[in-house]
């Protein structure tokens, strides 16, 4: 059995970041309560880690999670946050650290711009997304588009629109969408604004999927851009699975198997794509 790890992999530059951000909000607030609104980045292995320093993470609508807090710090992911969240915690007094990853940011900042130009914001993106929820918060006149239906269902009254989209999205998706309104709308501005790791990892694997017959894709179920990993192997007909620990590999899914790629997510270490990666290696010895 042929066995490939196809790069770039580990975390991407925004996670880095992030990660090395709250190390910092962890030394600046020894003995303080830490709470995380929602996961910080999407990954198992990440948020395990930060309760083990002490660090609470809460789920579940974040209004209501602030209302909850009386005392102490808070943490707002890399996904970004409705501006008016962040307010009420700053309003409660609460200490607050923003972990917006700075690519995800520049795709606020636009939707910003665009907005007080006079643009109707179209947002291509995952519905119920926390990326995508804070996006959709930023401005009043915006939409979110799902997929092509959503574009014809499209009730053109302005004439400007404006369209930008979640940054972990399949590429090959959102290009069907983008040329599908392209011709709906006349007056259209295009952002396409997939992140670099995104767009790289995506384009590394289908170079890669000639004779391959099964992908392992490493990563957490709540990570979109692992999930697109994950469907787009698939969509090309590859015998495809996501695992975040070696100890879930089941033995019975390579029996068959001759050429198989790993790949990983860009919220997925280095460490754990490696520890699959050679586990998988030595798998195929005996």
């Amino acid at each position: 059995m042929k066995i490939k790890l196809l790069t770039p992999y580990g975390f991407c530059a925004g996670v880095e970041l992030v990660l090395e951000k709250i190390e910092q909000i962890i030394q600046e607030n020894e003995g303080k309560k830490i709470y995380c609104i929602g996961q910080l980045v999407h990954n198992n292995e990440v948020n395990r880690n930060l309760a083990n320093k002490g660090i609470e993470i809460l789920e579940g609508e974040k209004k209501q999670l602030i209302n909850q807090i009386d005392e102490g710090v808070v943490v707002f992911s890399a996904h970004g946050t409705d501006p008016a969240i962040i307010k009420a915690a700053n309003d409660k007094g609460l200490k607050v650290y923003d972990c917006t990853c700075p690519f995800v940011k520049k795709t606020f900042d636009l939707i910003r711009q665009k907005s007080k130009e006079g643009y109707c914001v179209l947002y291509v993106g995952v519905k119920g997304h926390a990326e995508s929820e804070a996006a959709l918060s930023l401005v009043q006149n915006s939409i979110l588009i799902e997929n092509e239906e959503d574009v014809k269902r499209l009730k053109i009254k302005k004439e400007k629109y404006f369209i930008i989209n979640q940054t972990t999205l399949s590429i090959d998706n959102l290009d069907k969408i983008y040329t599908f309104a392209k011709k709906k709308i006349k007056n259209l501005c295009v952002a396409n604004e997939i992140c670099n790791s995104t767009r790289k990892r995506q384009n590394v694997l289908k170079t890669n999927l000639l004779n391959v017959d099964g992908v392992v894709v490493v990563g957490d179920g709540h990570s979109n851009n692992t999930n697109t990993l994950l469907k787009l192997a698939r969509d090309k007909g590859v015998d495809s699975i996501m695992i975040d620990s070696y100890d879930k590999i089941d033995s019975t899914w390579f029996t068959d198997k001759t050429n198989i790629i790993v790949c990983s997510g860009s919220s997925t270490s280095k460490e754990n794509v490696e520890k699959i990666y050679n586990f998988l290696k030595n798998f195929n010895k005996n």
